[in-house]
């Protein structure tokens, strides 16, 4: 946690001991969590710890790989894992010369409060299409095989719907047949919550599709996404683009 003289102080996210526990507390299956200074009192975690109201807290997580099975663990693969395919692909884009029009990218912040970075890009860039890159939740651990729509090592996935937008489905069409045509792996899916920032473009009558970077423990102190996952994303935003013509994009 970063303190009021600009400081970083270490703590720990605590979680009250069953030992401490009420019957009712136990009964009730409430977790009540602390962040933990070291300090024994409020005035001494303002005076001594400079602590105050507002101050940034971060995991403190540190990144690591496998190179034998592929497996990445760290901190904040939302969007992480999708920043990573996009740069992959703009490298592989940025070799051709024979595209019919331009490519931007751009990294947006503020997803998840109000999507309010990629609304400003969008108005910015004004695109004919948006092809986005996330970390998105993978349900390979909670649910049942047959339910799992998310799994590491099967490619991105292309959600239909979730509670931010319907996904333009000529366009979702053509992107998922590039990928078959490409030999790429893809997952597809539809989601009750959560959502991208593909919400805010699509109302601006911009067709968008989202290619989720399958994560593990989205959102918590530490998550996992397999590499593979990351390139096969990137390669099928490649193959799209390579498949796209001024025909192409009348059709949508």
């Amino acid at each position: 946690m970063r303190n009021t003289l600009g400081q970083w102080v270490r703590g720990v996210i605590g979680v009250k001991p069953p030992h401490f526990m009420t019957a009712a507390e136990k009964a009730s299956g409430d977790v009540q969590m602390i962040l933990d200074i070291g300090a024994t009192s409020k005035d001494e975690a303002v005076e001594v710890f400079h602590m105050g109201m507002g101050e940034p807290v971060v995991p403190a997580t540190n990144f690591s790989y496998d190179p034998e099975t592929g497996v990445a663990i760290g901190k904040a693969f939302d969007c992480r894992a999708g920043v990573a395919a996009e740069l992959l692909a703009l490298r592989e884009l940025a070799q051709r010369d024979d595209l019919p029009f331009d490519v931007v990218a751009s990294v947006s912040s503020m997803e998840e409060v109000g999507e309010r970075g990629v609304a400003a890009a969008a108005r910015h860039f004004s695109p004919a299409l948006m092809f986005g890159f996330e970390g998105c939740p993978a349900d390979d651990t909670f649910t049942i095989p047959d339910d799992i729509q998310t799994a590491f090592h099967k490619g991105p996935m292309f959600r239909y719907f979730d509670v931010c937008m319907i996904t333009h489905p000529r366009f979702q069409r053509f992107v998922l047949e590039c990928a078959k045509e490409a030999g790429l792996r893809c997952q597809t899916s539809v989601r009750e919550g959560g959502g991208t920032d593909g919400g805010p473009v699509h109302m601006l009558d911009i067709p968008s599709v989202i290619a989720g970077v399958p994560c593990r423990y989205i959102h918590a102190g530490t998550a996992i996404c397999a590499l593979d996952d990351v390139e096969e994303a990137a390669a099928v935003a490649v193959a799209t683009v390579e498949r796209l013509d001024s025909d192409v994009l009348a059709s949508f």
